[in-house]
């Protein structure tokens, strides 16, 4: 089965999608997991029974200090987590899906412009190499058609060259 161009890009744009999306599920799993790891953590540091109560206790004051104190070795509250969680998810949703829209409307103007090219060739003929593209633009695809409005403006020059020659000669006659 042969994909077309279009189908080919929006398979690929998909693809990315869905790796974006897996790899968001893992640092939110990671995330999730490590925060939980945290209150396993403390509950192991309390339980125990070979590790020095002095330092337990020395952690909890840590934990305990004010905001400018030295940084907290706990878990973040239950209630901020869920807030990061919602707006990290929210953004990285945001960024994904402007991500798409805009690469799926330069997709379309980049497919709109090779069926234009792709029209248009096929009426020129040996009757009708005065039609040119005339695409404007600094893409790859514009000055692809700028390259071939240039190549059709050399053959239509050699056409005129050798219809010139042509009738000169049969005057001589």
């Amino acid at each position: 089965m042969k994909l077309s161009l279009k189908s080919k890009i929006l398979l690929w744009f998909g693809a990315i999608i869905l790796i974006s999306f897996i790899l968001y599920g893992f640092l939110i799993f990671f995330v999730y997991s490590y925060n939980l790891r945290g209150e396993r953590y403390i509950i192991a540091l309390n339980e125990h029974p070979g590790l020095d109560q002095v330092f337990i206790e020395r952690l909890r004051e840590l934990n305990k200090s004010g905001p400018f104190g030295p940084p907290q070795l706990t878990i973040l509250p239950p209630g901020l987590f869920m807030r990061m969680f919602f707006t990290i998810t929210g953004g990285v949703l945001v960024i994904i899906i402007i991500s798409a829209s805009g690469g799926f409307l330069v997709l379309r103007r980049m497919l709109g412009q090779v069926e234009f090219i792709t029209r248009n060739v096929k009426e020129i003929d040996d009757k009708r190499l005065h039609l040119r593209l005339n695409l404007k633009g600094k893409d790859a695809i514009s000055d692809m058609a700028k390259t071939f409005d240039n190549m059709l403006d050399k053959i239509e020059a050699s056409f005129k060259k050798q219809k010139q020659f042509i009738q000169n000669a049969s005057h001589m006659n």
